[in-house]
């Protein structure tokens, strides 16, 4: 198999394990993948919140489009505004409590999924999966953007 074809098949599979992981985990509010994906960037932004526009310009998204997805999250109690400490006119988006408690509650059962999904390997290859994932981890543009940031001291 060429290398394109393998790199083709990998995005296949991760796509097919994301969405069968997804489906076997219904735990929870029901979230759409844009709200999973705008919740997934506030709680990791920290407890001091993040602003929207930093939001959007994480997700690629276009300020207006990502207004409703806002509005819909905090409905369901999952995110809060915080006034912004540095500037009354804005304001900083963060996780609830609820979310974090239905969060563990999610990841338990992700955990218990993967674990049963896993054990068609061995050990071994379980130990071999694992480095492997992390050295394709370490490569993320992401990951690589954070590594700057902390090696000058941001």
């Amino acid at each position: 198999m060429e290398r394109s074809e393998q790199v083709n098949y990998l995005c296949r599979a991760f796509g097919r394990i994301h969405r069968s992981m997804l489906r076997g985990n219904r735990r929870g509010p029901e979230l759409r993948p844009s709200e999973a994906g705008t919740l997934w960037t506030i709680d990791h932004a920290g407890d001091g919140g993040i602003h929207p526009s930093e939001v959007s310009r994480r997700m690629s998204m276009a300020r207006p489009s990502l207004t409703p997805i806002l509005r819909e999250l905090e409905a369901k109690g999952l995110i809060r505004r915080l006034p912004d400490p540095d500037d009354g006119r804005r304001c900083l988006l963060a996780a609830t409590e609820r979310f974090r408690a239905e969060q563990q509650i999610r990841w338990r059962e992700h955990t218990r999924l993967m674990e049963k999904t896993l054990s068609c390997l061995s050990d071994d290859e379980t130990e071999i999966l694992c480095g492997l994932l992390h050295k394709i981890e370490e490569a993320l543009p992401d990951r690589y953007e954070e590594r700057i940031s902390k090696e000058d001291g941001r």
